[in-house]
């Protein structure tokens, strides 16, 4: 019997990022792409995020 959508659950598991091929991949992507923890805490980003905070003044860390 087929599931129906009702039946589906979503499964959410946690992602690697601190790795090179990650950090390259998310890289290479021009939006402005952060990573969060589950409170909401920044732990990565992107280039293209670092990029433009840093030409709208935020301090480079």
């Amino acid at each position: 019997m087929k599931k129906q959508p009702e039946d589906v659950k979503p499964h959410i598991e946690s992602l690697n990022f601190s790795g090179e091929p990650a950090r390259a991949v998310i890289n290479s992507l021009s939006a402005h792409i952060a990573i969060l923890d589950k409170e909401g805490v920044i732990l990565e980003t992107n280039r293209a995020w670092n990029t433009y905070s840093l030409k709208n003044g935020m301090p480079d860390n």
